[in-house]
């Protein structure tokens, strides 16, 4: 038969079982968490230590990136510079080699009228004996000295279609400067019924820039203003006893629509 103290000491002895299964699974706890913890630390710092030098070599990029847009930055400015001197080169030049296609042109005139085939397999005599018909012999006493004449180059017209002009090179200068004038000073010229135009020969680009003042020409016709272009393309006139160039016809309507128009309007001009 058991003691009295038995029940109290199997109690005893229980819990004394239990605080050192505790202590136990407390120690194994720790031990457990501090290798957990120190997996997870030495995990962390390489991840730190593969994210610093993915940092690092992204900002060396960077870096470099700002370097090279710098130096393309730089090198699209020199571009840029050397691109607006080559356009203002390319400007100048086309100017030059048009006044010097125009300067070889300086001799020559454009007819305008005479029907295809006319001049014949010889138009260079022809011309010569075309102007003088035309002209008159108060003008030429001996047919002029052509150096050369032939139509345009172009395609040859369809019957119906205006004819290709007819391009004369004078041996003179003189020459072509007195048919010029006397084509003015004749007023509208007719060979067999055609009517026939005169003008100087000028390059495409030069005839086109003369060809903008047209506009602007007729209205200072209408207004009775004397004018006239003169070479290379410029409007020149009288006003009021003052003398006007301008270089480009918008110029030329502003000064129009500005002074002539209300000088010209007004009742004691009428």
């Amino acid at each position: 038969m058991a003691g009295p103290n038995t029940g109290d000491d199997v109690i005893s002895t229980i819990r004394t079982e239990v605080k050192a299964l505790q202590a136990e699974i407390m120690a194994e706890f720790r031990a457990t968490a501090s290798a957990m913890r120190e997996e997870i630390v030495k995990e962390l710092r390489s991840a730190l230590t593969l994210l610093q030098t993915t940092v690092s070599d992204h900002a060396d990029k960077i870096s470099s990136l700002e370097t090279s847009q710098n130096e393309v930055t730089d090198r699209l400015a020199e571009l840029e510079a050397q691109c607006a001197s080559l356009a203002a080169d390319n400007v100048m030049l086309k100017a030059a080699v048009d006044d010097q296609e125009n300067r070889s042109r300086r001799q020559n005139i454009r007819v305008i009228g005479i029907p295809e085939g006319e001049e014949g397999t010889n138009p260079t005599a022809f011309m010569g004996s075309f102007l003088k018909e035309v002209l008159g012999e108060e003008t030429f006493a001996d047919q002029p000295v052509i150096d050369r004449a032939h139509r345009a180059l172009a395609a040859k017209p369809p019957p119906g279609k205006p004819p290709r002009p007819m391009l004369v090179r004078l041996h003179y200068y003189q020459t072509r400067e007195m048919i010029l004038r006397a084509s003015r000073e004749c007023g509208q010229l007719s060979h067999k019924g055609k009517k026939i135009h005169i003008f100087p020969d000028f390059s495409a680009a030069l005839a086109r820039r003369r060809a903008e003042f047209r506009d602007v020409k007729a209205q200072f016709h209408q207004a009775g203003v004397k004018f006239g272009l003169v070479y290379p393309a410029k409007l020149r006139l009288t006003f009021q006893g003052t003398v006007h160039t301008f270089d480009n016809p918008g110029a030329a309507l502003l000064f129009f629509q500005t002074t002539i128009r209300p000088a010209t309007e007004r009742p004691d001009n009428r």
